[in-house]
């Protein structure tokens, strides 16, 4: 009989120290794609792409007065089950870059937007693909 109640102690004490684990990261603004989307090649100024898009990460001074802007953002998604001792997690991590090349009179002129964050998908499986 003594080990009904050590059996019952012991699950209990899993339970009540296991669960499931959710967590987002996101790099930068959550709304930066939708926001870099308003930027209007030939309209937008260097001023209006601050203002919208925050200060640039890094900035390249290019050949005739030229100069690019680059931004990161992203998204990472970790999902799991957290047992007494054992974790068993899963993280999903998209990265991307903008970058902006701005004329001489400081107007953007092209803009390269990634989407490899684009609808990260959430994974919990963390034994291969």
């Amino acid at each position: 009989m003594p080990r009904l109640p050590l059996a019952l102690l012991l699950s209990l004490s899993l339970l009540a120290g296991s669960g499931c684990t959710w967590s987002r990261t996101r790099v930068n603004d959550p709304d930066f794609r939708t926001k870099a989307a308003s930027v209007v090649p030939g309209k937008t100024t260097a001023r209006e792409l601050i203002q919208t898009l925050g200060t640039p990460i890094n900035w390249v001074e290019l050949p005739g007065g030229n100069h690019m802007y680059a931004y990161s953002y992203g998204d990472s998604k970790t999902e799991g089950l957290t047992l007494l001792v054992v974790n068993i997690l899963k993280t999903n991590v998209g990265l991307d870059s903008a970058f902006f090349l701005l004329d001489d009179k400081d107007v953007v002129r092209e803009k390269y937007i990634g989407t490899n964050s684009e609808d990260l998908p959430w994974e919990w499986w963390a034994f291969g693909d």
